[in-house]
């Protein structure tokens, strides 16, 4: 039906493309008929031939030869079918000796209801409607004439607009209308890590961490966008216990957070070695515990940080792989631990780094 409907549509918008001739003689028209397909596979669509797209054209008219030279034609009507994924857009071009006269775009579902479509456009071009002969008035129980017979208007005036058709099919979708976004989940990856920070309190901070991250493939869309691979990651950070010894007693300092990042793309080289650039941010606590003081007391204070990795995973066989990352990152709150004497146990930096080295998976 979508076919039909291309055929129909196609037939009332080549009216307005230029008269080749006004007699009844064969036209003087070269033909080319091109098609531009995928290699055959699965769910590859298949075009007709130029044999059978020239006898379609013949169907709707009868005043065109195919045996016309090129250096004779006075005019050369170019039809291009290419199929693009799950849609075919044909191009039809009528040229003279001094350039372009007319060019229409279509695209359908199938590449056989546009080229139908293609074919009625030829047929229209090379004799409009408006040229065809009258035959006697229909009888009443002949049904009426087409919509797609009706006459070209005389030069210099407008056809007045036809009314709306709620049974008229919707017209065809613009050839540069931008490609739905097809992006498909590709593997689940999941590694641990040994880890040291100088992003939490100023000095080393070992802990250990684990993500999960999703590996996508962009397999349809725009050109700049294809074969992107994308990746999120989620997971967890935990520090060991870190004391720092004071006058009159030591702080205990513990850091928990939650770890989210995007990845816009992974590089591969060599085939083993994978670069995936993030952006992540650590969303926790930050602990402290006094000891040896006589008001020793814990406390904690709510941890955000924003920046920027380079993780790097090397491949030991198609699912095992060594996992490192390093990340420089800003913490946002930045709240200093201070005494009850006045003296600072610790203070957060503004910029730090975290290096990590571990081993995951791919499932």
């Amino acid at each position: 039906m979508r076919a039909v409907a291309l055929a129909m549509l196609a037939t009332a918008t080549t009216v307005s493309c230029p008269v080749l001739a006004d007699t009844k003689e064969p036209e003087s028209v070269r033909l080319v008929f091109e098609t531009e397909s995928p290699s055959a596979g699965r769910g590859t669509q298949a075009c007709p031939s130029q044999a059978e797209f020239f006898a379609a054209v013949r169907t709707y008219t009868s005043r065109w030869s195919a045996n016309v030279d090129e250096g004779r034609a006075e005019k050369t009507i170019r039809v291009r079918l290419s199929v693009r994924g799950r849609e075919t857009v044909g191009t039809l071009v009528v040229a003279d000796a001094t350039g372009t006269l007319s060019e229409r775009t279509l695209v359908g579902p199938t590449c056989t209801g546009v080229a139908r479509a293609m074919a009625i456009m030829v047929g229209v071009a090379i004799e409009p409607p408006g040229d065809q002969p009258s035959g006697p008035a229909p009888s009443p129980d002949e049904p009426s004439p087409s919509p797609s017979t009706r006459t070209v208007p005389p030069k210099g005036t407008t056809e007045p607009p036809s009314p709306p058709d709620a049974a008229a099919p919707d017209p065809p979708r613009s050839a540069d209308r931008a490609v739905e976004l097809d992006v498909r989940f590709d593997a689940l990856a999941f590694d641990v890590r040994f880890e040291s920070s100088t992003a939490v309190i100023g000095g080393a901070l070992p802990g250990v961490a684990a993500s999960v991250n999703l590996l996508f493939a962009v397999a349809d869309g725009p050109r700049w966008l294809r074969g992107l691979r994308p990746s999120i990651g989620f997971g967890v950070r935990q520090s060991f216990p870190k004391e720092r010894a004071l006058r009159g007693g030591s702080v205990d300092f513990l850091w928990t957070a939650g770890n989210v990042r995007a990845c816009p793309h992974t590089f591969d080289v060599a085939g083993i070695v994978h670069l995936t650039p993030c952006v992540e941010t650590n969303i926790g606590i930050l602990g402290a515990s006094a000891e040896g003081y006589a008001d020793a007391q814990h406390t904690s204070v709510a941890w955000l940080d924003v920046g920027g990795s380079m993780s790097v995973a090397v491949s030991l066989s198609q699912r095992v792989f060594l996992s490192s990352t390093v990340l420089v990152t800003g913490p946002l709150l930045r709240r200093p631990f201070v005494l009850a004497s006045g003296a600072t146990a610790a203070e957060v930096p503004s910029v730090g780094v975290l290096g990590g080295l571990g081993i995951g998976v791919r499932l």
